[in-house]
């Protein structure tokens, strides 16, 4: 059964979702979260950000945390950078306060698992775990970037007050359901303390950030944080922002993002989509997965080659052996992202469901076309979705035992499957021709062509994200050495 919810299913804890504008559910948060960790609202829709990986508008639900023992490490930390290291205090203070912390750290996480499931209320302070980056969204206390007058809204590693928010009901009628609320409806997103005795609701400046002054880096701080201790206050309604349309945001020959930030006087109504309620991650493969396909007879992994033109193209490598690894070890060219045909929709992947293989690194979808030369059907990538990039995984009966039986519906994250490319009807099949890796698609399914797949971990996936995010910096860096290497030479 696939995720993606509908009025009648209360936001729970632990779920992942995606917020967005109501008139257009393709407009929604977003955020690099690596490298850049503002908040933009983007339209994941359009054919340009197709190759944008969908996964970096991912958020998670948590209640909020205790922070007593963590804010006193961190005002620990800032006295030091400003006068230096206390060297009056003792080392049983510090060893201490590392066992506060830990079990403080340890609450935290038994407090998020006895609530997971359970149903988020009106009122009810919670965070958004940026899944991408493993931030939590965050009121910054400094000038936004386009509105001055408003509060920067970022990603920070560390929960503390200033991650909290609150979900209100922008409408009457949402105030007499008993506190629930569901997916699909609209409302207020606020931080969970007021500032200057208003509420902070987050909302969109609906202006364009390409022509935003980038020289404009150093920021002021124009309040002191809030203490743990204020209390909301009520305030008057702020001003309702119109939900702008898809033709507002269009723009034909550029990148568009808009800023979202923390604003005292405007607000603006969010929806909240569920993408997965996540209950089966552990052990079955979910929409928004990466995975590796290898195959198991010739231990080849598939993954996307540089050509002497620059371009991708899909092939098979010889996957690492060695018996010092506890587990699969691969490529980083080779990760693929399990797309749902509908890429807002996650939940878990069945047996004989369509989905797109979305190549990690390029954002390129895996499909097939006619090779005229060879005269046969092979593998190749497209910049967009289409009927053509759909794929199947078909289950081989015997390598499900039967106690597995009663799950064979779901696909386990280590299984060994057959690939079918829905379009065509075609299977992918392996050849080793001498020393050489050969694919092709073949008309009937083969005994030898059993891939196995496997999941990568969060660890593997930060990793290769903040490669991705740190390539553009380095590429500029290297850039900018070769320039000041002819200079030199030149002089």
């Amino acid at each position: 059964m696939f995720e993606g919810g509908n009025n009648t299913v209360p936001i729970t804890y632990g779920s992942i979702i995606t917020i967005s504008y109501p008139s257009d559910s393709n407009m929604m948060l977003f955020s690099d979260g690596l490298i850049k960790t503002r908040i933009y609202l983007r339209n994941m829709g359009q054919e340009s950000e197709k190759k944008t990986s969908f996964y970096r508008s991912l958020f998670q639900i948590y209640p909020s945390f205790i922070n007593t023992y963590k804010q006193e490490v961190l005002n620990l930390k800032t006295e030091s950078e400003k006068s230096g290291p206390n060297t009056n205090m003792k080392k049983e203070f510090y060893t201490d306060l590392k066992e506060k912390l830990t079990l403080e750290y340890k609450f935290n996480l038994e407090h998020f698992e006895k609530v997971k499931n359970t149903p988020v209320s009106f009122e009810q302070s919670v965070m958004f775990l940026h899944l991408a980056s493993n931030k939590f969204l965050s009121c910054r206390f400094l000038e936004a970037d386009v509105e001055k007058e408003n509060y920067k809204l970022e990603l920070e590693d560390i929960p503390s007050e200033a991650t909290n928010f609150k979900i209100l009901p922008s409408y009457k009628h949402q105030k007499e359901n008993e506190g629930m609320i569901y997916y699909n409806d609209t409302f207020y997103i606020v931080h969970s303390q007021s500032i200057l005795n208003k509420m902070a609701y987050l909302q969109c400046n609906c202006q364009d950030l390409s022509n935003l002054n980038k020289s404009s880096a150093t920021k002021k701080r124009i309040v002191s944080s809030p203490s743990s201790n204020v209390k909301l206050l009520p305030a008057s309604e702020p001003k309702e922002l119109p939900s702008p349309t898809l033709q507002t945001f269009q723009a034909p020959s550029r990148l568009v993002k808009k800023e979202v930030n923390l604003s005292l006087e405007k607000a603006t109504r969010w929806k909240i989509a569920l993408f997965s309620s996540n209950t089966l991650e552990t052990t079955f493969l979910s929409y928004g997965d990466t995975i590796w396909m290898n195959h198991a007879e010739h231990n080849a992994t598939l993954i996307c080659k540089k050509q002497k033109d620059n371009k991708l193209e899909p092939g098979f490598v010889r996957s690492i052996v060695s018996d010092h690894f506890q587990q699969y070890v691969g490529n980083t060219n080779g990760m693929w992202i399990i797309e749902n045909h509908d890429y807002k929709r996650g939940g878990p992947v069945q047996w004989d469901h369509s989905f797109r293989l979305k190549h990690f690194t390029s954002g390129q979808y895996l499909t097939v076309k006619f090779d005229h030369i060879k005269q046969r059907t092979v593998l190749a990538l497209e910049n967009t979705p289409t009927c053509e990039t759909l794929f199947q995984f078909r289950m081989i009966p015997t390598t499900y035992t039967k106690q597995d039986l009663k799950y064979q519906k779901y696909i386990n994250k280590e299984a060994f499957t057959l690939i079918n490319h829905v379009a065509s009807k075609h299977w992918l099949h392996l050849d080793l021709n001498g020393n050489v890796l050969d694919s092709y698609l073949s008309k009937d399914p083969r005994d030898d062509d059993v891939f196995k797949l496997f999941r990568a971990n969060a660890n593997e996936i930060w990793e290769t994200n903040f490669l991705i995010s740190c390539a553009p910096m380095l590429s500029n860096y290297l850039l900018f050495l070769k320039d000041v290497a002819k200079q030199v030479y030149i002089q």
